[in-house]
């Protein structure tokens, strides 16, 4: 039982009892045992500390890292992070290892959260451009975060909020709304900013989706470096998967292209045969929500700026295509209304094309009720709910 804190507030919660004969017996020999053990869930003895992934930022490491800096760690994480690796490498040990496995897995845990904090104080910034150190300090104390830290852990939490305050200052203060916008930590702002410079020419003469596509996927891989998007080999075959996944070609369909192309999934040392369930996860994690993420964040840069507005608009279609794995906007429209499987969605899609002459619309739905609803019949009664 337990619930979210605020920052300067207690928390409290309700126990509902549902056996009221709990209660009712309490005073009888076997009752009162059942009475004692529910007196227990209501100890505070028993109750645990609040967790704040933020506070998490500003603790220490466990053994292995025990001996690192971590507002050095925050300041400089691909190094520290690069000699984690280079150390779990050289070890020995299999124990040992697994601590170093789970040192990497906690700091990589750690950039994550920072670039989520970097984007909240640049949005935060970009609603309030007359912002000082004492107003980004006050923030911190205003987490809660900093009522549950230590006197060493809440100076750290100042100085990384001050330290991610300095480090914004290299990005171009007038556009911080839609740096704020694009969810992305200042390093992965700081690559857009670069590869925005060097692909001028070629998004300015990119005229579809899949122009488009081809264009920013080099700086999709970039940004997603150690996700499931490098795990299928080689790296060549995610931007075609990519192309088939938007066009609305089935897992089954992808699998079958991956296993012609001769594809494998990375697993560490290891190559492993890819199974449909690595299809899945590269296609609804990766395609469907940390790339979409990322073309969403380049789109919001480039809003921002005023920059390329057909280029915008292809990578808006993008985003929604990558979303949802599907070719057209009224496939999109159907998936992202009352049908939530892409695959019924695709059947509807193609039914009403051998009907319809004209390109599809809400009033084509409207207009093929009794079709929409016999295509419905031949499948689960779980989809026409």
């Amino acid at each position: 039982m337990g619930r979210a804190g605020r920052s300067g507030y207690y928390t409290e919660g309700n126990v509902i009892f549902t056996d009221p004969q709990i209660f009712d017996n309490r005073r009888s020999s076997a009752g009162f045992k059942k009475w004692v053990r529910v007196k227990e869930l209501l100890s505070f003895d028993s109750a645990e500390d609040c967790l704040s992934s933020l506070k998490g930022l500003v603790e220490k490491f466990a053994s292995p890292g025990s001996d690192i800096d971590v507002m050095d760690f925050l300041s400089n994480s691909h190094h520290w992070l690069q000699r984690a690796v280079e150390l779990r490498a050289e070890e020995k040990d299999k124990y040992r290892k697994r601590d170093f496995d789970s040192l990497i897995f906690e700091m990589n845990s750690r950039v994550d959260r920072l670039r989520a904090l970097e984007s909240y104080i640049i949005a935060y910034v970009g609603d309030d451009p007359d912002a000082a150190v004492g107003d980004i300090e006050a923030l911190a104390k205003e987490t809660l975060a900093y009522s549950l830290s230590t006197e060493d852990e809440q100076n750290g939490l100042i100085a990384l909020f001050v330290h991610i305050f300095d480090k914004m200052k290299a990005l171009d203060a007038r556009f911080y709304k839609g740096y704020g916008r694009s969810l992305l930590g200042i390093d992965q702002l700081m690559l857009v900013e670069q590869w925005l410079d060097n692909n001028q020419f070629d998004l300015g003469i990119s005229e579809s989706c899949d122009d488009a596509l081809q264009v920013v996927w080099t700086l999709v891989m970039q940004l997603s470096h150690g996700s499931i998007g490098h795990k299928i080999m080689p790296e060549t075959l995610s931007l075609g998967i990519a192309f088939r996944w938007i066009a609305g070609e089935s897992y089954k369909e992808l699998l079958e292209y991956v296993k012609l192309s001769k594809g494998y999934y990375q697993a560490g040392k290891q190559k492993r045969t890819v199974t449909i369930d690595n299809i899945i996860e590269f296609c609804d994690k990766f395609l469907g929500y940390e790339a979409m993420l990322y073309v969403g964040g380049v789109a919001d840069i480039l809003e921002a700026k005023g920059m390329l507005e057909v280029c915008v608009t292809n990578f808006r279609e993008l985003q929604s295509r990558l979303k949802y794995g599907l070719g057209t906007d009224f496939e999109i429209g159907l998936h992202a209304g009352n049908y939530p499987d892409r695959e019924v969605v695709k059947m509807i899609s193609t039914e009403l094309n051998k009907v319809s002459s004209v390109k599809l619309n809400q009033e084509s739905i409207n207009d093929n009720q009794p079709l929409i609803v016999s295509i419905l019949a031949r499948l689960p009664s779980y989809f026409s709910r």
